[in-house]
């Protein structure tokens, strides 16, 4: 795909990469901040630290091999953007993989420092029903 269809996906909560980045896990993403609730493509660099900070190169902009990095959770696991949604929606949740769960009534302020990269990457997602 090019890189207009990897906006699109990205639009979509998919993370797109290319596979000239090969042996590094890189990534980009569309997010939201919750300072200022904007959406934003974030980076996620094989160092393993998330940034928004981003300037595709000429190479990139104008190359057609971009795809899809990972997918959700064949069992019905949702991606972290689907999740801190529901989150701000009032409803619990938590990743199948791990014992926390986020919950509105004790997170009353979702800050971005909550997740791990880990958690940001994750597509094990989802909603507790009570």
């Amino acid at each position: 795909m090019n890189f207009i269809e990897a906006m699109q996906a990205m639009k979509m909560h998919k993370k797109v990469r290319r596979p000239v980045w090969s042996g590094k896990i890189m990534y980009y993403f569309a997010t939201s901040c919750t300072r200022d609730s904007a959406e934003y493509i974030a980076y996620h660099p094989s160092e393993g630290r998330v940034s928004n900070q981003i300037f595709p190169c000429t190479q990139d902009l104008l190359a057609v091999d971009w795809e899809i990095y990972g997918e959700p959770d064949p069992d019905g696991g949702m991606y972290f953007q689907d999740a801190l949604q529901k989150l701000r929606e009032g409803k619990p949740i938590k990743r199948r993989s791990k014992e926390d769960i986020y919950h509105p009534a004790i997170h009353d302020t979702i800050d971005d420092r909550m997740f791990s990269v880990q958690d940001m990457e994750a597509t094990d997602w989802v909603v507790l029903e009570y």
